[in-house]
């Protein structure tokens, strides 16, 4: 009786593993998943937040800001890549940047855990001094250095004042004005920034997760 059952169990031994294989090829897809991304980190180090995302006491009073703007605590700053992604746009200072200087724009690939499913957003990194030698389509890992922190804008290297700034944004479109709504705006918003295709980086920074 001994030996039949065993002989009962080897030969069930195959039909065992094919109705497992999709239950374990599902947690193993999942566990790739998790170990394959990052969550979205602040861009620079250290700093404060100088103005919050739909906060109408900005630089434009009234309205509301696009994005986070940070101060360095320590003069010249890095910027970092949020997380890593493509280059998406490149735009350097000049007369019509839109008051937004030498700027940046990844392109991400971002993960919902709930569903898996792989979603697209964009980070722009705003005023810079200096930006890194990129490319458009070039990849680039979470904290790669992309820039240096600054107050260009409308071609002028202090046009924000000599106190430098980054002004970041997450949103929906790789265009430096706002991507979706009525109207085009720059950095600021009429009603909530969040009704024109932006994304409070508060609500991303250390909760989201990129492909990587």
């Amino acid at each position: 009786m001994k030996y039949k059952r065993s002989f009962f169990l080897l030969a069930l031994a195959p039909l065992i593993a094919m109705l497992l294989a999709p239950i374990v090829g599902h947690f193993g897809s999942s566990a790739a998943v998790a170990q394959s991304s990052q969550t979205f980190r602040r861009p620079i180090d250290g700093g404060t937040i100088a103005c919050s995302f739909d906060s109408t006491n900005c630089a434009a009073a009234g309205k509301y800001h696009t994005g986070v703007d940070y101060w360095a605590t320590n003069g010249a700053t890095d910027i970092l890549a949020s997380n890593c992604g493509v280059v998406s746009y490149i735009q350097r200072n000049g007369d019509n940047d839109h008051g937004f200087g030498n700027a940046v724009i990844l392109k991400h690939s971002v993960i919902d855990l709930g569903t898996g499913v792989r979603l697209t957003y964009y980070t722009l990194y705003g005023h810079m001094s200096s930006l890194a030698s990129l490319q458009i389509g070039q990849s680039v890992a979470r904290s790669q250095k992309i820039g240096v922190m600054g107050s260009t804008g409308y071609g002028q290297p202090n046009y924000w004042g000599r106190t430098p700034h980054l002004h970041f944004e997450v949103k929906k479109s790789n265009v430096l004005h706002n991507p979706s709504g009525t109207g085009t705006y720059w950095g600021y918003t009429p009603r909530s920034a969040a009704g024109y295709g932006y994304v409070n980086p508060g609500d991303v920074v250390n909760i989201w997760k990129a492909g990587c």
